[in-house]
Parts: structure tokens; sequence; C-alpha cells
């Protein structure tokens, strides 16, 4: 799948992929529904990896029961990496989400 993507954008567009890849995947296995690639016949958006992010942050404190240490250690962030995360994306507990 990556030796058959076109690459227009280069380094950066295969960095943003395997970046998106990693922060989808689980336990730092990456598979092939973790990759984000699309033909483009027209000029797209990036993939907006804040909002990738976010997303996978919720997901995580879902599964956690938004218990911050377990949601840190399943994904490989100490408590203050999550904690700041969760300050620049507006997540705290019981909001609707």
């Amino acid at each position: 799948m990556l030796l058959a993507h076109a690459w227009p954008g280069n380094i950066r567009e295969l960095r943003n992929v395997l970046e998106s890849a990693a922060i989808l995947s689980d336990d730092g296995v990456i598979e092939r529904r973790h990759l984000s690639l699309q033909t483009k016949t027209t000029a797209a958006a990036p993939t907006d990896l804040g909002a990738i992010e976010r997303h996978t942050i919720e997901t995580v404190l879902r599964e956690t029961d938004w218990n911050k240490s377990k949601t840190a250690r399943k994904l490989g962030l100490t408590r203050t990496q999550l904690y700041v995360r969760l300050r620049r994306y507006g997540l705290e507990p019981g909001r609707a989400i």
C-alpha cells in the first residue's frame, strides 16, 4: 500500500501518514486500517493530526473510564503530556464529546 501510493507530498506526506498511523495504532503495531492514504484527484486539505489525536485520546479515555494514569500509559504518554493535551482539546470528565 505504501509502495503503490504516488506520494505527491513527498517526505512530508509520508511523515504525516506514519505519525497519524502511530497515533491510531494499538501498542505501536501499525496495520493497514491505520493508514490514511487516499487517492487524490484534486488538491485536498492535509490530514488534521490534531483532530485525530483528540479523537484517539477521547476513545482511550472512554475505554479507561476516564482514568488518566491508565490513559496516559496506553497512549505512551506521561501524565503531564496527557494533561497538556486534555487542556489543549478541552477534554474534561462529564463533558459531552
